[in-house]
């Protein structure tokens, strides 16, 4: 579900409206036509430069790091790949999930795909930052080869904590990759991670002896945004801002010598202490007298591998768009069956705005959640029927329970509500889960029909941080009351979750 199959012209220099957790540090405050003081040189450190190393196979087995690892050969169709006894793999025609032994959620992967043909971009790959939750960060390293008959992708995913100790196992298997009958990534060049580091509170890209100090294109890129503004733009801002440190989100190696980073970069301006209503069509929300702005600032840099040839290009990058990576049509369709499943189903039956109170949001629309969901009647205790009945509840209808375990559980993982949240919303929905009987703790409903839709996915785009934006069709949209449309594009943005699982960060019409 994480594979991120695309056509290289889009390359990652992009954001989107789920990337907010970039960075967490301020560098202070600058007025923009006062000049900044010059840092100081860091100190001269040469970047190691990772060659690709082919990884040793005898029969199903796989040599890394000098120990004979034995495989299993799975194959799909037109390919096949070496994957170490012991992993759970999940595999069809065109596609392939391999999953290292641990923690279902945490453990290492590889994962096979074929995207659209026709790309025609190449071979190269891209390693990048993951940030799930402010607590999980992964990395995800790609093997990428776009023909004109298919593009294929090798990822590999593991937690940052695990990636140094994984990495060469884990590359191992996506090198003994074969379509046909070439390894078609054995001698494919391995981007990495820059050497960079924040050096007396600058962000420093080490190049061969020399730093790139990545605040000074940013600072400026900054300046000559605010400096394009007219009076009446100006008009809410007091000529102060701030952004936060860049940090890096993505590598690409092209071979021969090409390589691109990619940094990015949050940024805020001061707002006059009258601006009011001034900044109502800004699209974010003030804080504390300053506003974000809803583009992001991406700092990309093309290099040879040498100080002298690299370029740093900023660009601001729309918050409401991701830009990034092209969803393949067999991502897609997995995407359609997570959502066609009826667990998932009632999560697009309604609007749902992720910058608003989650409980607010959702309020009007718990019923349409857990529709058809919840424990069927068969499951209920003969005391549990014996309490419906006196409340006078339907039996003769379809009766389904919805314990509070099961609810908040369901809010918490698909919905990214806390645990008080979740119990707030209980309590603001009056009976929308039906009858409630409290010395079970659990609501009771009773209905003949269902509010299953079949949902068509059109395309989606991936961001750096992993979050997707997918637009999509819903066959009817419930809006508050007895309110709703049929047949609404909407856009979707989703948070990965976990191993096969998505956080529905946003669904609003498009």
């Amino acid at each position: 579900m994480k594979t991120l199959t695309k056509k290289t012209r889009n390359i990652l220099i992009g954001s989107g409206a789920g990337l907010l957790a970039v960075v967490a540090v301020a560098l202070g405050i600058w007025q923009p036509w006062k000049k900044a003081e010059k840092p100081q040189d860091p100190p001269p450190q040469q970047q190691e430069v990772v060659k690709p190393q082919e990884p040793e196979k005898k029969g199903s087995s796989l040599l890394v790091g000098g120990e004979e690892i034995p495989c299993t050969i799975h194959e799909g169709d037109g390919w096949s790949i070496l994957v170490p006894e012991g992993w759970t793999a999940d595999a069809g025609k065109n596609h392939g999930i391999f999953t290292a032994p641990g923690e279902k959620d945490r453990a290492p992967r590889v994962e096979v795909s074929c995207g659209t043909p026709g790309s025609g971009d190449g071979r190269y790959t891209f390693l990048l930052r993951q940030e799930l939750s402010p607590e999980e960060e992964w990395r995800l390293l790609c093997f990428h080869d776009g023909g004109e008959k298919s593009t294929w992708e090798v990822t590999c995913q593991a937690d940052v904590g695990e990636w140094d100790s994984q990495v060469n196992l884990l590359t191992a298997v996506a090198r003994s990759f074969k379509l046909g009958n070439e390894q078609i990534f054995s001698r494919t060049a391995q981007a990495n991670e820059p050497d960079w580091q924040e050096a007396e509170g600058k962000t420093v890209l080490w190049l061969d002896k020399d730093g790139v100090v990545l605040d000074d294109p940013a600072e400026e890129a900054v300046r000559e945004k605010m400096k394009s503004w007219g009076q009446e733009q100006r008009a809410p801002f007091n000529g102060k801002y701030e952004f936060d440190a860049p940090r890096w989100m993505g590598s690409y190696c092209f071979g021969q010598g090409q390589y691109r980073d990619v940094f990015t970069s949050r940024v805020r301006y001061g707002l006059n202490d009258d601006a009011g209503e001034q900044i109502l069509d800004f699209e974010t929300l003030p804080e504390d007298g300053w506003i974000a702005d809803p583009q992001q600032l991406t700092l990309v840099v093309d290099h040879q591998g040498d100080a002298g040839a690299a370029k740093v290009k900023p660009q601001w990058q729309d918050g409401a768009a991701l830009g990034g990576r092209e969803l393949s049509a067999g991502a897609l369709r997995e995407l359609e069956d997570y959502f066609n499943a009826q667990e998932n189903n009632g999560l697009l039956r309604f609007p749902f705005d992720g910058q608003e109170d989650p409980v607010e949001a959702l309020k009007p629309y718990l019923t349409w959640i857990f529709y058809d969901l919840g424990d069927p009647e068969d499951a209920l205790s003969k005391e549990e029927l014996a309490a419906l009945e006196k409340a006078e509840v339907t039996l003769e209808l379809d009766t389904f329970r919805h314990t509070r375990e099961d609810v908040t559980g369901y809010l918490t993982e698909k919905l990214a509500l806390t645990a008080e949240q979740a119990e707030e919303l209980l309590k603001a929905s009056g009976d929308q889960l039906g009858v409630y009987l409290e010395e079970f703790d659990a609501w009771y409903a009773a209905h003949g029909d269902t509010e299953m839709q079949k949902y068509t996915f059109d395309s989606g785009r991936v961001s750096p941080d992993g979050t997707i934006t997918v637009v999509h069709t819903v066959p009817f949209l419930h809006g508050e009351g007895a309110e709703g449309d049929h047949d609404v594009d909407m856009t979707l943005v989703l948070r990965p979750a976990g191993q096969g699982s998505w956080q529905v960060v946003s669904h609003m019409p498009a």
